[in-house]
């Protein structure tokens, strides 16, 4: 589907560029992120705030993914983009001719 699209191995070549300490340092962070943010929504929970999932920190939660995740997150991410793009690219090239 949508032959010519490839964003992932563009991601890769880009990410390949970046040194691997940096890469490193990126995913503690990230780690470090997602543990304060989910401990400290359970903590308030534990506190009786916050019924289900009524202010889980989503934001925390998906800026310590892309963080932790540079080379697996971020490329499913893309990689389901490109799917959907080049599926949508199908239908329209089948409709068209």
């Amino acid at each position: 589907m949508g032959s010519g699209l490839n964003w992932v191995d563009g991601w890769n070549r880009l990410i390949a560029v970046v040194p691997s300490n940096v890469l490193t340092f990126m995913t503690v962070l990230g780690v470090v992120i997602l543990v304060i943010a989910v401990v400290g929504w359970f903590w308030q929970r534990r506190k009786g705030g916050g019924a289900g999932m009524q202010g889980f920190p989503w934001i925390a939660v998906i800026l310590a993914g892309a963080l932790a995740g540079p080379q697996l997150v971020i490329p499913a991410i893309i990689g389901v983009l490109q799917f959907i793009v080049g599926f949508v690219i199908t239908i329209v090239n089948s409709v068209v001719k």
